[in-house]
């Protein structure tokens, strides 16, 4: 009989909205497009009525999905080391925006940093949340542009 030591895990624990510790890039974008598909089907069955209003009627229905988008992203920098105060840069036009990419593409600390240990993989039902958040996004997008173009087609008659 030999002496094996059980596996270990070195990677912390997953809990999604903590505002402490690390998110990988995989679960990142996993979760944040699922959280961006939220509030479009939400709004989706309003969507006439916003057209009459201004966009800013919208806001009262999307500001808890932007609050949970910030701790994510704030959770990504901590995986690269960062601190929170960035998270408002992603607010800057354009520069949000390469910010975002970043986000998503620079990978993380492969070692424990001062922020934890090192998060754990994504899991299959991750990888299968952002499959179906993406085949939502491509959807809602045929369907709005059909839409906005049918509204275009009525105007110009």
């Amino acid at each position: 009989m030999t002496n094996v030591a059980p596996p270990s895990t070195s990677h912390a624990p997953v809990r999604l909205l903590a505002l402490t510790g690390r998110i990988n890039r995989l679960r990142y974008l996993s979760w944040t497009s699922a959280i961006a598909v939220i509030p479009v089907l939400l709004l989706w069955g309003i969507k006439d009525e916003l057209l009459h209003w201004s966009m800013m009627a919208a806001l009262p229905y999307a500001l808890p999905f932007i609050v949970i988008n910030c701790i994510l992203a704030r959770r990504r920098l901590q995986d690269f080391g960062w601190e929170w105060w960035a998270v408002p840069v992603r607010l800057i036009p354009f520069v949000g925006l390469a910010f975002d990419l970043m986000l998503l593409v620079w990978p993380g600390h492969k070692q424990a940093n001062k922020h934890g240990p090192v998060p754990p993989p994504a899991t299959r039902a991750e990888l299968a949340l952002l499959g179906c958040s993406l085949v939502v996004i491509l959807l809602l997008s045929f369907s709005i542009g059909q839409t906005l173009g049918e509204q275009l087609l009525a105007q110009r008659l």
